[in-house]
């Protein structure tokens, strides 16, 4: 489970920013949309909103970076390649250029809350750390300063004999987990199982991976869309011949990556419809998901599989433009199927930015479930929860009408849209 996780100096986010999983002491939907573990009361689900260019896709974005580095921090350089350079940091000030990147997660597994996170200067990992609370105190695994000294505690004795086998290009953590250790073993799989789709590029793979391994996934999937009112009856999976599949490669891309994805292209997904014929009998018609379909079914076809397996196995779903291409009333449902106790039984979590203001509505997300980024004057982004929000020093009320005084402005983090459109028509004569 996700307790909070935290950037500084990424990508647009200047100052550090944190989105805290950690339920507030307000009292509405607490028996539905947040869960008890370890101590704490955590909310099951977390909405961003932002006007178009405010950051939101990059805190998502600096979430998946953390995740991949964690995966992919280890690997060699190829002979002749240039050294990793880190340099998504906040552009728009001078100072922060010569500034380290910050990540910072929090979570809870195996009935231990872990603290990790590192540092990167331009080509280097400058801090790292990882720290456990069993209980309420909190005590050192291991800290990295100044790029390679490592401060090792007997209860990380996993990490004994490794730092000479740390790059300083690469992460500590990952190292020990290449090496089998316990601890870190366990937080990488973690961070492995977290699903991350970004720029509403959802991919038909996790769903299409896990219908061919389980076939009850498929079952589910079809479920899935008929309860969403697409008029499809079932899904099956209908294999072609490879030779007929025309997939172009790039000529650096490794054979097995193209074995994958070829045999993920050799795999037509079949939807079924019903057809009625004159006397009212009726038979099903076979319909191809990629040339017959609309957009809204192929996206909710490519997260049907990672929601269902999130809500099956508790793991953490990020989404990025949750409603695009879908219903209101489907962005609903996808969320109510988080916060239900019914459906969400491992405790899953969903963190989604939207655009959709039907959402603020305290009848489906609480207060510290409706968060919000603004840039500032500097171009600099900063997140922010409705429940910490105040206006005139006064907390936002629960009985407030959250999307109106949203659109109106009163919460920030709207575009300011000129009224000037004395430019818009202006033609330059030919030259």
């Amino acid at each position: 489970m996700l307790i909070q996780f935290n950037v500084t100096n990424v990508f647009s986010f200047k100052e550090q920013s944190e989105l805290s999983m950690v339920a507030s002491a307000i009292k509405e939907k607490r028996d539905v949309n947040t869960f008890n573990a370890g101590g704490l009361c955590l909310l099951k689900s977390a909405a961003i909103y932002g006007k178009n260019a405010s950051g939101k896709s990059n805190f998502l974005s600096a979430l998946y970076f953390m995740k991949h580095f964690v995966k992919s921090s280890v690997n060699e350089m190829d002979d002749g390649q240039e050294a990793r350079e880190f340099s998504n940091c906040f552009k728009l000030d001078e100072e922060s250029e010569s500034l380290p990147l910050s990540f910072e997660i929090s979570i809870l597994l195996d009935g231990n809350k872990y603290r990790y996170g590192f540092q990167l200067g331009r080509q280097s990992i400058i801090n790292e750390w990882l720290f456990c609370a069993p209980k309420k105190k909190e005590h050192r695994l291991f800290v990295r300063t100044n790029t390679n000294e490592f401060d090792i505690s007997d209860k990380f004795s996993e990490g004994n004999g490794l730092e000479k086998k740390t790059r300083i290009d690469a992460l500590f953590l990952t190292v020990c987990s290449q090496f089998n250790g316990e601890i870190s073993k366990s937080i990488s799989k973690w961070f492995g199982s977290m699903n991350l789709y970004l720029h509403s590029n959802a991919s038909r793979f996790p769903t299409l991976r896990g219908m061919e391994k389980d076939p009850t996934l498929t079952q589910r999937v079809s479920a899935l869309l008929t309860n969403l009112d697409t008029d499809i009856e079932k899904i099956e999976l209908e294999k072609v011949a490879t030779d007929s599949v025309q997939v172009g490669f790039p000529s650096d891309i490794p054979d097995d990556i193209k074995h994958r994805i070829m045999e993920v292209h050799s795999t037509k997904i079949i939807t079924f419809h019903r057809k009625f014929n004159k006397d009212n009998s009726d038979s099903l018609v076979k319909f191809d998901l990629y040339e017959d379909e609309s957009g809204g079914t192929i996206k909710i076809f490519h997260l049907a599989g990672p929601i269902l397996e999130a809500l099956a196995e508790g793991r953490i779903l990020v989404v990025d433009e949750l409603e695009a291409k879908l219903h209101p009333k489907i962005t609903r449902y996808l969320i109510g199927l988080f916060n239900s106790n019914e459906t969400n039984p491992n405790n899953a979590q969903l963190i989604f930015s939207t655009h959709d203001v039907t959402l603020l509505d305290k009848e489906i997300m609480r207060r510290d479930q409706m968060w919000f980024v603004e840039k500032d004057r500097y171009g600099a982004s900063k997140l922010f929860s409705l429940d910490e929000f105040k206006i005139d020093d006064d907390k936002i009320r629960n009985d407030a009408s959250y999307s109106k005084a949203y659109m109106a402005g009163r919460y920030t983090a709207i575009p300011r849209i000129s009224k000037d459109t004395s430019e818009l028509l202006k033609r330059k004569p030919n030259e």
